[in-house]
């Protein structure tokens, strides 16, 4: 399970690291990482994943699950592309985005809502990412 307990907000980082696996939030890049060491509910991947496994087989999920991916910008297509990613079980993806979100880009973020309006794109990703893919 990704681990985001460390967070915390000062001039030139933003974001959580637990040493082990976890989150990187700095100066606008987030990166998710899997912690292989931290007890994973394989059920509930397996479950989530389920698709995944019957269409790319165990041997496929498993490189989904131990890739690493960069995006370049949160915006209309970064959002949607790092959102699809998460939830096909990629293990880790590093977003770098230095905007915030905003009002008119609402309509084409795929995890931004109005309550984020204002706060870094990456955040908002985080946020949301944490409730799709906990892991």
């Amino acid at each position: 399970m990704t681990d985001f307990s460390d967070t915390r907000l000062d001039n030139n980082y933003t974001g959580a690291s637990t040493g082990t696996g976890g989150s990187v939030w700095s100066s606008g890049i987030f990166e998710n990482e899997m912690a292989p060491e931290l007890p994973l509910n394989e059920d509930m991947i397996r479950e989530q994943l389920s698709r995944n496994i019957a269409f790319l087989g165990e041997e496929g999920v498993e490189k989904l699950r131990n890739s690493f991916v960069i995006i370049v910008g949160a915006g209309g297509v970064g959002s949607w592309a790092a959102s699809m990613l998460i939830r096909s079980g990629v293990g880790r993806i590093r977003i770098i985005d230095f905007d915030q979100v905003s009002l008119s880009s609402l309509n084409r973020h795929a995890t931004a809502v109005q309550g984020d309006v204002g706060t870094p794109k990456v955040l908002s990703m985080k946020k949301a990412f944490q409730a799709i893919a906990p892991w």
